[in-house]
């Protein structure tokens, strides 16, 4: 029972900051393709933004969070 207790936290331990990134990407990829007021053109330039990466989102969060 005490083996269970100790595999269940190392799960939650190791695998939730991996999904509190993936969620923070997804979000921030929704919002950017939602935000976009500019209509295709011949007047208008795309702008592409490089999105960052896995460790550049989880570095962030270190920082701000």
């Amino acid at each position: 029972m005490i083996a269970g207790a100790l595999a269940g936290s190392a799960t939650v331990l190791i695998t939730n900051p991996i999904w509190v990134v993936n969620t923070r990407m997804t979000a921030r990829q929704s919002e950017s393709s939602s935000s976009d007021d500019t209509l295709p053109g011949p007047g208008s330039k795309p702008t592409h933004q490089k999105k960052p990466s896995t460790i550049a989102t989880l570095l962030s969060l270190f920082r701000t969070e």
